[in-house]
């Protein structure tokens, strides 16, 4: 999807430099992935006590390996 946003450059070019990102677009990737991925982990902790949880560690990386890659492709 296309979008048009403005950016703090400063904040950008911090994103782009701590991810090692080849490119803008591969940093705001990084960036929002980042986000998301701690939102929902702090949804799990938030949630402490009130799951059942049946996964192994095992099957939690390899489904989070299947994500949507930096090309917007999904595996």
């Amino acid at each position: 999807m296309r979008t048009t946003v403005n950016v703090p450059e400063e904040l950008l070019l911090e994103v782009e430099r701590l991810a090692k990102a080849r490119s803008r677009r591969e940093a705001l990737i990084i960036a929002l992935d980042d986000y998301v991925r701690r939102k929902r982990l702090q949804r799990v902790v938030d949630s402490e006590g009130e799951l059942e949880f049946d996964l192994s560690a095992k099957q939690m990386r390899d489904s989070s390996n299947s994500r949507t890659d930096f090309h917007g492709n999904d595996d």
